[in-house]
């Protein structure tokens, strides 16, 4: 290749790069750019598993999240972001940049729901809190609590997951499964009952079982709710 053709080659690599740079830097202001709403307004944005990204950008723009839907899917192609985004309960403030929009779908920062279970509480009303707040099927988390293989799962000695739910306040997103959340719950009373309880129990001549109905006995005769 002679002198003069690799020196317009080597300027059109340089006017290239600076192009590309360019408009990097273009999206990268655009994305800081805040949203067409105010601080304080919040809208929760539901994305189901197997959403296209053409329709989270929808979803996103019909809840007024966004200034530029072209700018949006851009910046969303340059850092890949498609394909990383994970589906969930989201809550985003009208404010909120396309930058931090993106970074909150990817890290998958969704949104959480408080859950007080009171001490005395059944698996019953447990299983009806869950679903008021649109967290499991009522029916479904029922039957799990009361299959041998999930209980088995979960090391419970027992036809049902009565008793072995800890009462406590959680934090659970939509999208968790029935199975997933008893696992939390049924872990938290592994935690709190300590091997040194059990041990307790079993000098007191009561196995694990049934230490665990009779202190949900006595929660009931006491009239804990």
């Amino acid at each position: 290749m002679k002198p003069p053709e690799r020196a317009r080659l080597r300027r059109l690599a340089i006017a290239a790069l600076a192009a590309t740079a360019g408009i990097l830097a273009a999206l990268w202001l655009l994305g800081s750019i805040p949203g067409p709403g105010t601080r304080g307004e919040t809208v929760t944005v539901f994305i189901p598993r197997g959403t296209p990204f053409g329709q989270v950008v929808d979803l996103l723009d019909r809840n007024g999240l966004l200034r530029s839907r072209l700018v949006f899917r851009a910046m969303a192609h340059v850092t890949n972001a498609p394909r990383r985004v994970k589906a969930g309960e989201y809550e985003f403030t009208r404010s909120m940049s396309p930058g931090e929009i993106l970074t909150k779908l990817v890290d998958g920062d969704f949104k959480k729901h408080a859950i007080t279970v009171p001490e005395g509480f059944t698996v019953r009303k447990i299983a009806a809190r869950l679903a008021a707040e649109g967290l499991v099927d009522e029916g479904e988390f029922l039957r799990l609590a009361r299959d041998r293989a999930a209980l088995g799962r979960l090391n419970i000695p027992a036809a049902s997951a009565e008793g072995f739910l800890f009462p406590d306040t959680y934090s659970f997103y939509r999208g968790l499964d029935a199975g997933a959340i008893l696992e939390r719950m049924a872990g938290r009373f592994r935690e709190k009952v300590t091997p040194e309880m059990t041990a307790k129990a079993g000098a007191q001549g009561f196995t694990l079982l049934q230490w665990v109905t009779l202190a949900s006995i006595i929660e009931k005769e006491t009239g804990l709710k």
